[in-house]
C-alpha cells in the first residue's frame, strides 16, 4: 500500500528532560514509520526556547523546548504551550503540506491540538491513549477527576475518528468512562533483534524483577514473599532487580537481611544491558496492582522468560498457562505460593516457543502492519464518507 504522510502529536515522548518519557510512544513510531512518513511534534517545558530534530528513513521527530513562564498562574503555561504548539503545526502543514491524518498520542494534552487541527484544517485524528488514570485503583482515576478535565476529555473522543490501544481493558474503560468509540488493539513494541531467547544456565535459579519501583508496582510485596520464600524452599536463588534504584527498598532489603545475599539492585541501566539480565534469568515478576499492558512483560516474554504475575488490567491478554504462573489478588500468600511453583516447574515451560509466540506479537514489523492498516483503514474510510 502507499505510504502515507501522518502528523503525530505526542503528549508523552522521551526528551532530554527524561529519556524514559513515552519511551514506548518512540517505538511505535519507529513501528509505524516502516510502511509510512511519520512526522513527530513533541513541546516540552524547558528554561529555553529550542528545537531538537532528528531524522531516520520515515520518521522525523521534532522536539520542541519552551521556556515556562514561571509565576503561581498555571493556565498562563498552558496557553503559551498552546499556542506555541499551533505555530509549530502551522510551519510543518506550510513547509510540508497537510498529512493524510493526524495521530494522537496520549490525548491530554495533544488532543487538545488535534482539535483545533481538525477545525481548521479539516484533518481527522485516530488517538492512542497509554495513560492507566481509567484504572479504578490508581491515585487521581478518571471518575474523580475535575469535571472541564473529563468534558474535555469527551469532546477529544468524540472528534476522534478511531481509538487505538495496548490493551482491550484500557479500550473497554474509556468506553465505559468517556465515550464509546471504536477501538482497534495495537500492543507494545519490543525490538526483538535486543530481545530475544538465548539458550543459557544459570548457576543459582534467578528471578528478575524490572521497573521503576514506583508504588504501584508493589515491590514491597516482592520483598515479603521472596523472604518467605528464603524459608520455604531448599532450592537455591537470588532475585535481581533493574530499574531505578530506591534507597528505600535498598534499607528494607538490608533490614529483612536480604541485601547483596539474595536481594541485588542492578540500578538504571541500559535497554541492551536489561535484555541480557533477562536471557540470564530463569523467571520474571511482576506485582503490580494497577497495570495496561507493561512492556517489561512483553520484553521478558520474547526474551523466552516465563512470568509470575498478578493479571490487573491488560496484563491477562498478555500471559496465559504455558507462559506464566498468574497470581490472583495482591496478597503476600498468593505470590510465595506462585514463587515456589515456578521454581518447581520452571523446567517444563518451553521457553523457545514462549519467546517465538511473543516475537510473532510485539516485533516492530507486525506492529508497524498493525498501524499501517489502522492508517488506511480510516483515510479509506474518509474518503469514502466524502464522496457521498
Amino acid at each position: 500500500m502507499e505510504r502515507k504522510k501522518i502528523l503525530w502529536l505526542c503528549s508523552w515522548y522521551p526528551n532530554r528532560n527524561d529519556p524514559f518519557d513515552g519511551d514506548f510512544v518512540q517505538r511505535h513510531a519507529r513501528a509505524a514509520a516502516l510502511y509510512n512518513d511519520i512526522h513527530v511534534i513533541a513541546l516540552k517545558p524547558a528554561s529555553v526556547d529550542e528545537e531538537v530534530s532528528n531524522t531516520s528513513p520515515g520518521l522525523t521527530e521534532q522536539l520542541f523546548y519552551f521556556r515556562k513562564k514561571g509565576g503561581l498562574f498555571k493556565p498562563l503555561d498552558l496557553f503559551h504551550w498552546f499556542s506555541s504548539y499551533k505555530k509549530i503545526i502551522r510551519n510543518y502543514i506550510a513547509t510540508h503540506g497537510k498529512p493524510a491524518l493526524v495521530h494522537v498520542h496520549v490525548p491530554w494534552n495533544a488532543g487538545l491540538l488535534a482539535l483545533w487541527v481538525k477545525r481548521k484544517y479539516g484533518i481527522p485524528f485516530v488517538v492512542t491513549e497509554h495513560w492507566g488514570i481509567y484504572n479504578e485503583n490508581v491515585e487521581g482515576p478518571y471518575p474523580n477527576r475535575p469535571f472541564i478535565f473529563r468534558l474535555l476529555m469527551r469532546n477529544i473522543f468524540r472528534n476522534a475518528t478511531h481509538l487505538a490501544t495496548v490493551s482491550a481493558y484500557i479500550a473497554e474503560k474509556i468506553n465505559h468512562y468517556v465515550k464509546p468509540i471504536p477501538f482497534t488493539l495495537i500492543p507494545n513494541v519490543v525490538d526483538t533483534d535486543v530481545f530475544k531467547y538465548i539458550e543459557s544456565q544459570s548457576a543459582v535459579f534467578t528471578f528478575l524483577h524490572v521497573s521503576n519501583l514506583d508504588p504501584v508496582k508493589n515491590f514491597s510485596g516482592i520483598l515479603e514473599a521472596v523472604a518467605l520464600l528464603e524459608k520455604a524452599v531448599s532450592t537455591p536463588f537470588q532475585l535481581v532487580i533493574a530499574g531505578n534504584r530506591d534507597a528505600t527498598y535498598v534499607e528494607l532489603a538490608e533490614k529483612m537481611g536480604l541485601l547483596n545475599s539474595i536481594v541485588f539492585f542492578r540500578g538504571e541501566i541500559s535497554y541492551s544491558a536489561v535484555a541480557q539480565e533477562m536471557q540470564a534469568a530463569d523467571a520474571f515478576i511482576l506485582n503490580s496492582i494497577s497495570e495496561n499492558a507493561p512492556c517489561v512483560i512483553a520484553e521478558a516474554l520474547c526474551a523466552g522468560l516465563p512470568v509470575v504475575t498478578t493479571t490487573v488490567g491488560g496484563i491477562a491478554e498478555m500471559v496465559h498457562e504455558s507462559n506464566a504462573i498468574m497470581v490472583k489478588g495482591t496478597g503476600v500468600n498468593g505470590l510465595l505460593a506462585a514463587l515456589k511453583e515456578m521454581i518447581k516447574k520452571n523446567d517444563l515451560f518451553d521457553k523457545r516457543t514462549i519467546a517465538a509466540s511473543a516475537c510473532s506479537l510485539y516485533a516492530y514489523e507486525v506492529v508497524g502492519k498493525s498501524l499501517n492498516k489502522l492508517y488506511h483503514s480510516v483515510i479509506s474510510d474518509g474518503s469514502r464518507r466524502s464522496s457521498l
